[in-house]
C-alpha cells in the first residue's frame, strides 16, 4: 500500500501499527496526507512540523523531525484518538482539526452528520485517508 516514496519507512509503520492496533496502511497513508513522506515537512501557518505534520506545543519531548520518535507518537496519537471517538474516520478528522475542534463544531452540534460539518481540508482527508484504507466512514 505505501509508495515507493515511501518504501523506506514502511519497516516503522509497519511495527508502530503493530505496537499500537492501528489498520493496515494507516499511518503510511496518514504520512502520505500530511508530507508526501517528506520528513523535512513545514507548516508556517500551523507550525506543523516533520513527516506526520506534529505541532510540537501537542507533543512535548518529541522532536517531530526524526521519523524515529514522530512515527510512533502519531501512532500513539491516532490510537488514543479512536479510543476517544470509537471510529477511525473521527480519529482522523481529530488528528488533523483537532480533537476540540472536532467535537465542539460537529458532532456534539451535528451528531452522525458531524463529517459534512467540518472544513473542506478535514472532510477531504477524512474521505482520501478511509478510501485508500479501506476504513469504514
Amino acid at each position: 500500500i505505501t509508495p515507493k516514496a515511501g518504501q523506506v519507512f514502511e519497516p516503522l509503520f509497519v511495527a508502530e501499527s503493530k505496537q499500537y492496533s492501528l489498520p493496515n496502511g494507516l499511518l503510511s497513508r496518514v504520512a502520505f496526507q500530511e508530507s508526501r513522506y517528506n520528513p523535512r515537512a513545514f507548516n508556517k501557518t500551523s507550525n506543523a512540523s516533520g513527516m506526520m505534520q506534529l505541532v510540537p506545543k501537542w507533543f512535548p519531548g518529541v522532536d517531530p523531525w526524526d521519523v524515529t520518535q514522530a512515527v510512533p507518537a502519531a501512532a500513539r496519537e491516532l490510537s488514543t484518538l479512536y479510543r476517544r471517538f470509537g471510529s477511525w474516520a473521527k480519529a482522523l478528522a481529530a488528528y488533523n482539526w483537532g480533537q476540540g475542534n472536532l467535537n465542539k463544531y460537529a458532532i456534539t452540534p451535528y451528531g452522525d452528520a458531524w463529517l459534512q460539518h467540518t472544513p473542506r481540508e478535514t472532510y477531504n482527508y477524512v474521505i482520501n485517508v478511509c478510501r485508500d484504507t479501506g476504513i469504514k466512514i
